[in-house]
């Protein structure tokens, strides 16, 4: 297999109109359908990807003025670029002009991706990441564990004969305002689709803080909570509680593929919540 994934490279990009959620023609965005290999894969779902030989999938959603902005981009840093379908100007656009739109714009990422160092341009990486951006937050009080179980989840270890150079296990936290932030982002495969964990955040809360502070920051349509069961000898432990949107408290003991497991089961229970 193309060793390619150890560096992360786009493979495939394709493009289709989407009308759905459009109150006008003019409004309209195109369905990018992106084949990758993720430079920032967690060594759980590299493992898995590799296995089953498949590259990671996902959906992006973007206007004609966005990608019109990134080749303008490329432009800056690359020679003979393929020509971008040019701009039309009418304040409404006719729906099978937007559908011909589409299929030069398929033609466009086709030859594109057909120049070898365009398939690992950060540029292009970085403009086609993930759209699915989530912080992990763990919470707990001081004898919970966090930073192991944060360790545990990240040092999965892939049955692959060689860790990609960029691969998640290579974060490095740095602290700012008492808070353990990761420096560098971590891509998941959950059911198929591609999704990022921009930061992880480690939360000491007490018993008679945690409930309040949860029940505020689920709000946030951008985070996934796991906590850790503690006993302090009296009353109910600290996550045990119906405090996560999921039901759930995940246990900081868990190691290796059981602590990937967990925060993908939670990632999937708050994904539902922010969709419904």
């Amino acid at each position: 297999m193309d060793k390619s994934w150890r560096q992360g490279e786009v493979t495939e990009v394709t493009v289709t109109l989407e009308l759905e959620h459009a109150c006008r023609l003019s409004s309209a965005q195109y369905r990018l359908q992106v084949i990758a290999w993720s430079c920032f894969l967690h060594p759980a779902s590299l493992q898995a990807a590799f296995v089953s030989g498949q590259c990671c999938s996902y959906s992006l959603f973007r206007r004609y003025k966005d990608l019109s902005a990134l080749h303008k981009q490329l432009k800056w840093l690359y020679t003979d670029l393929p020509t971008f379908p040019p701009k039309k100007w009418l304040v409404v656009k006719a729906e099978n002009f937007l559908h011909k739109r589409a299929e030069q714009l398929n033609e466009y990422f086709l030859h594109l991706l057909d120049i070898g160092e365009m398939r690992r341009s950060q540029v292009l990486m970085e403009a086609l990441r993930p759209a699915t951006v989530i912080v992990l937050r763990v919470l707990g009080g001081s004898g919970a564990g966090k930073s192991t179980f944060v360790s545990r989840f990240l040092h999965y270890t892939p049955l692959v004969p060689e860790a990609p150079i960029r691969c998640s296990v290579a974060l490095q936290p740095s602290r700012e305002n008492g808070q353990t932030e990761w420096t560098l982002p971590v891509d998941m495969i959950v059911d198929g689709q591609v999704l990022r964990i921009a930061a992880i955040d480690l939360i000491v809360l007490s018993e008679d803080q945690g409930c309040p502070w949860i029940l505020h920051s689920v709000k946030n349509p951008g985070l996934v909570l796991v906590a850790k069961a503690e006993n302090s000898g009296e009353g109910q432990p600290f996550a045990e509680r119906r405090w996560l949107p999921s039901d759930k408290a995940v246990d900081t003991e868990q190691q290796g593929k059981e602590a990937y497991e967990a925060v993908c089961a939670l990632i999937r229970d708050y994904l539902k919540l922010i969709v419904t």
